[in-house]
């Protein structure tokens, strides 16, 4: 789903996993903690 908007200098997505503790098998534990900071730790620019 998208929707234009002109008028806006930036641009947003959203992405949905199935994951995190309740997920995660035991040698799995903290991968999507990790995931989550290697997609939102930004750029000089942004975030």
């Amino acid at each position: 789903m998208a929707q234009p908007c002109p008028d806006s200098p930036v641009a947003s997505i959203y992405l949905w996993f199935n994951a995190g503790s309740a997920d995660e098998e035991p040698q799995e534990q903290g991968l999507a903690h990790f995931l989550e900071h290697m997609l939102f730790k930004g750029t000089t620019r942004r975030g």
